[in-house]
């Protein structure tokens, strides 16, 4: 499951940058948009969100709260600048969306989605974690 849209993408950035982030070819004519491209991008950014809080959460998230959203949508953006290798890249949207998701995982920053269960295990009759 992925957690923004292609559309949420194009809300952050004009359509210039993503026609300059995902059009590969060299032909010089006019530069359209790969969505394709931005969509692996995506899945790329929800495999990092589900990798970062899935001890804490069930992932893939059943309903995506805007905060997963908002994550995904700028780690895409990093995903974009970095296929290109183009300088400068957005680090500081990469290390907030890092820092945030630890901050999830964690439990400093609770998500409105159920948690996992916690595992009780019996070591003695007497004692239980």
């Amino acid at each position: 499951m992925v957690y923004c849209t292609v559309n949420d993408v194009r809300d952050i950035l004009p359509e210039y940058v993503l026609e300059a982030l995902t059009d590969d070819s060299t032909s010089g004519g006019e530069r359209t948009i790969d969505e394709s491209k931005i969509n692996d991008a995506i899945e790329w950014a929800s495999r990092i969100v589900d990798a970062k809080i899935g001890r804490r959460y069930k992932t893939p998230l059943a309903t995506v709260p805007e905060v997963i959203k908002e994550i995904t949508v700028d780690l895409t953006i990093y995903r974009l600048y970095a296929r290109l290798e183009l300088d400068p890249l957005p680090e500081e949207k990469y290390k907030h969306a890092m820092e945030l998701l630890q901050a999830i995982a964690d439990g400093a920053v609770l998500l409105d989605v159920p948690q996992r269960e916690r595992i009780k295990v019996k070591y003695t009759d007497e004692e239980e974690w």
